[in-house]
């Protein structure tokens, strides 16, 4: 554990962020109307949000720490969960095109769910993790571009009006 003890504050500074982050956010989405700027610092925090959870998981690939390795992926599915309900939204309340959303003619959605799944799935086996994390981490360097297009979009938006 002493070895890992910065990826332990990692994920605990981590989880600090995801609860303060859904306290901001949550009533604001489930508002009828959602600003620019407040669309805007959303996708901002789940871009920080998925570059967390890139870096975590990194980390944790090079440990031997079995509940290091349950830890970030619970935290991480929490992370990811959280961004598959709330990104639906934006697109209902700003001009997100739905091709937008897809990456290689699949849906970011769909991408989201399916590495959530795997996420679960290596929670009940982190052993498997070295061989599944690769793929989760390509796919959470997609997901991110794509929100940084999004917010970029956004921002674009922002400086016309």
């Amino acid at each position: 554990m002493d070895k890992d003890i910065y990826v332990y504050f990692l994920l605990g500074n981590f989880e600090n962020f995801l609860i303060r982050s859904k306290k901001e956010f949550t009533p604001l989405l489930e508002e009828d109307k959602l600003s620019l700027e407040d669309g805007i610092r959303l996708l901002s925090t789940f871009k920080n949000s998925l570059n967390k959870i890139d870096h975590i998981l990194e980390l944790v690939s090079l440990s031997d720490d079995k509940d290091l390795a349950r830890m970030a992926l619970a935290i991480s599915s929490d992370s990811l969960a959280w961004l598959l309900f709330s990104l639906p939204t934006l697109y209902e309340k700003f001009p997100i095109f739905p091709e937008e959303f897809l990456v290689f003619q699949e849906n970011i959605i769909d991408l989201i769910g399916t590495n959530l799944i795997d996420i679960e799935n290596l929670l009940d086996k982190p052993d498997n993790i070295e061989f599944i994390l690769m793929n989760i981490k390509d796919n959470i360097k997609t997901i991110s571009s794509v929100i940084e297009t999004l917010l970029k979009n956004l921002q674009r938006n922002v400086l016309e009006n």
